[in-house]
């Protein structure tokens, strides 16, 4: 090989290893760069449900966790609530169910036992979450079954107290109702409230929707064990309950019936002031704001307690996310997960349209927020009520036997039978679709 040719081969061997060496430094350079790309494409999928004003709040704290974890991406789809049930089961059964899964306390434990969520159980250990300390008392107690599962986390919630017109209580000469009363005391202050007869009568307290589902636990009464699995309907301190309230209607004639309840829907009677109280659920404090305005002044004070026992009680509600169990990406589902249901920055933008999660924000933001022309009421009495109340029973999984217990309840109503037979026949019939549900 002559001199010319050995010195060609010399340049391109070099050249070559030059090319080398640049491809290396230039792949590692991707490499590194192409690190944070790769991890902010971890998608996760979240399905919700939600009115108008909720979407927008679901939304605001999946932005709020995108930019808390900027390497995952989170794509929620808000559904009706109408549609969430049909649409869960659908992708449910087909294996392309969202790894995240907003779920409410009246459907998580048929769900749960099917396999349906994860254990969050090791995750809230692995992290050292105080739930206790965190979260608004009870509000969590939905989300965890007998045997200790805990399937899911709330994000707000919403309770029952009672509204009452201040006005109608200084006009009859009467003490606000205080957080110390019994069923017995509102009894008495809706008989001296009661007034007038026909269209012009004026009631103690107005009809309305909770009076049927809360009924039966007031005196300590239960619908179902602990675990779902046995009807107790027919206990006495059900049929108490029920009968404590037809008494209201029938009796004492001072909380409209059936027949004087079709003349009025029961808000408008409270608004008009031809009804001194009212149950009052968290979601329509805005529109009892917005209607009474300032034409009379009005407070809320938790549910009357049980005067054998001291034992408050009310009705439950809440909002929260589980785990899918299926999910490819759980580690970052946790993380969705914990930071909607335990943190500060979550809990304010939830308190924009429920009780929030998180006890120091119910307890200052929730509390505290008042909109514009805003009469200042008792806010602490709904976060209070979390502490004693029962997650509302015959809602989602239970809906057939709600329909069947709202056919006794008519029963009983209209007199076609008393509350002690109308609850056995309905214990009976209820036994029947409870084992069918399973």
């Amino acid at each position: 090989m002559n001199k010319i040719l050995k010195r060609e081969v010399c340049f391109t061997l070099l050249r070559f290893k030059r090319l080398v060496v640049l491809s290396t430094v230039l792949l590692l350079a991707l490499g590194v760069l192409a690190g944070p790309v790769l991890a902010a494409q971890t998608k996760l999928t979240v399905l919700s449900w939600g009115s108008t004003d909720e979407i927008n709040n679901r939304k605001a704290q999946v932005a709020a966790f995108e930019k808390a974890f900027p390497h995952i991406k989170v794509d929620i789809q808000v559904l009706p609530t109408d549609e969430y049930d049909r649409k869960l089961d659908a992708t449910w059964a087909a294996g392309t169910a969202a790894d995240v899964i907003m779920m409410s306390d009246d459907w998580h434990g048929n769900r749960a036992r099917r396999g349906v969520f994860s254990d969050l159980g090791p995750y809230i250990e692995r992290d050292n979450l105080d739930l206790d300390s965190i979260l608004t008392p009870g509000i969590a107690k939905g989300y965890k079954l007998p045997d200790g599962m805990r399937h899911g986390l709330p994000i707000s919630g919403s309770s029952m107290v009672i509204a009452y017109n201040k006005d109608m209580f200084d006009q009859a000469g009467l003490t606000y109702p205080n957080p110390d009363w019994t069923w017995d005391d509102l009894k008495d202050y809706a008989v001296k409230l009661t007034d007038g007869t026909g269209i012009n009568k004026t009631y103690g307290i107005a009809d309305h929707w909770g009076v049927a589902s809360l009924a039966p636990h007031i005196f300590g009464g239960r619908m179902f064990n602990e675990d779902e699995t046995e009807v107790l309907a027919d206990d006495p301190k059900v049929v108490r309950g029920i009968e404590y309230f037809m008494d209201l209607m029938k009796k004492y004639e001072v909380m409209p019936d059936v027949n004087a309840a079709q003349g009025m829907p029961s808000v408008q009677r409270f608004f008009s002031e031809k009804a001194a109280m009212i149950m009052l659920p968290t979601w329509d404090v805005p529109s009892f704001q917005e209607s009474i305005a300032n034409r009379f002044a009005w407070d809320t004070v938790i549910m009357p307690a049980d005067p054998d026992t001291g034992q408050h009680m009310t009705l439950l509600w809440t909002t929260g996310y589980a785990m899918n169990s299926q999910s490819k990406v759980k580690d970052e589902a946790w993380e969705f997960i914990k930071f909607v249901s335990t943190s500060n920055e979550a809990s304010e933008i939830a308190s924009e349209v429920a009780l929030p999660s998180v006890l120091e924000v119910a307890e200052t933001t929730f509390i505290e927020a008042a909109r514009a022309g805003w009469v200042p009421i008792n806010m602490q009495a709904f976060v209070d009520s979390f502490a004693f109340g029962t997650i509302n029973p015959l809602g989602g999984y239970f809906a057939k036997v709600n329909d069947e217990y709202n056919r006794a309840w008519d029963a009983i109503n209209l007199d076609r039978t008393d509350a002690e037979t109308g609850m056995k026949e309905f214990s009976e019939k209820a036994a029947v679709i409870l084992e069918e549900l399973k």
